[in-house]
């Protein structure tokens, strides 16, 4: 009696510790505000939030333009490139919460820096320089707070960290894959514009002018857009059940969300002004 005693409890025992560890687990992600950049104000660029069904849309910068709005992994602050002064070329990257106060300036200088995305510990950002106006575009990471700015490719635009910190997909005349630390650089597919699905598994990007999606290897690749205008700057919302894209089907530029299917297209905008999709918060 003793001996099936024992074994009845550490059989009972192992039953449940996976329902344990289960229920410790993190929750999915919900969906916050989505971040978009207009041109309503006067024709200058600014940063806008927008709930995912497209009401309270409001602006979050004053800067002489900014663009570009990408939030940190946990929501509370959004990184975006911008003009703080009268200029053609010279954009800096910005950081700020997630309302657009307590704004600092990441980087300075007489390069255009633009399309900022967090590293998953929200340490880093990871940008595209551009040193001249006909240079090619470089990918650089610094700190949030500035420091260790450095390059780690050359030839490369429209960066994005995967979940897991351990790859930064880009873009330019083809979608790839590169270490953070700049090794193991890796082709995938031509296109640009990559984002990366919250589980890691898929990329979405664009060719010409359609929204694309393909597994992280570049297997399995399907075209999701085939509207009358151009596609651009598709993510995936947090929990994994939306992408969102820029859409000039309706004759300008709006901001748009479908299915990872390509299914049940809505324009969330719904402005009369040029609307660019950047960014989803995750909540």
């Amino acid at each position: 009696m003793y001996r099936f005693s024992l074994w009845a409890l550490l059989l009972g025992t192992l039953l449940i510790v996976p329902t344990v560890n289960g229920a410790s687990s993190s929750p999915r992600p919900r969906n916050g505000k989505i971040s978009f950049w207009s041109d309503r104000m006067a024709g200058r660029a600014q940063v806008y939030l927008m709930n995912a069904d497209g009401t309270q849309q409001r602006r979050i910068t004053n800067l002489f333009s900014a663009k570009r709005g990408a939030f940190s992994r946990d929501g509370k602050r959004i990184a975006f490139d911008g003009r703080a002064y009268k200029t053609l070329f010279d954009f800096d990257i910005f950081v700020a919460n997630s309302d657009g106060t307590h704004r600092s300036r990441v980087t300075r200088g007489p390069e255009r820096d633009v399309m900022p995305a967090w590293s998953p510990d929200g340490k880093a950002l990871v940008f595209a320089r551009y040193a001249t106006e006909n240079a090619m575009p470089e990918l650089w990471v610094v700190g949030v707070d500035g420091s260790d700015a450095h390059k780690i490719l050359d030839g490369a635009d429209s960066p994005r960290w995967s979940p897991d910190g351990e790859w930064i997909a880009y873009g330019g005349p083809s979608v790839g894959l590169v270490r953070s630390d700049g090794t193991e650089q890796r082709a995938l597919t031509s296109g640009s514009e990559p984002a990366w699905s919250p589980d890691g598994r898929r990329i979405v990007f664009t060719r010409s002018g359609d929204v694309w999606v393909t597994n992280a290897d570049g297997t399995s690749q399907r075209r999701l857009t085939r509207g009358p205008g151009e596609e651009l700057t598709p993510a995936f919302s947090p929990d994994g059940r939306w992408i969102l894209f820029t859409s000039e089907r309706s004759g300008l530029k709006q901001v748009y969300v479908m299915r990872p299917d390509g299914s049940v297209v809505k324009n969330v905008s719904r402005s009369r002004s040029n609307d660019w999709s950047t960014d989803w918060q995750g909540l």
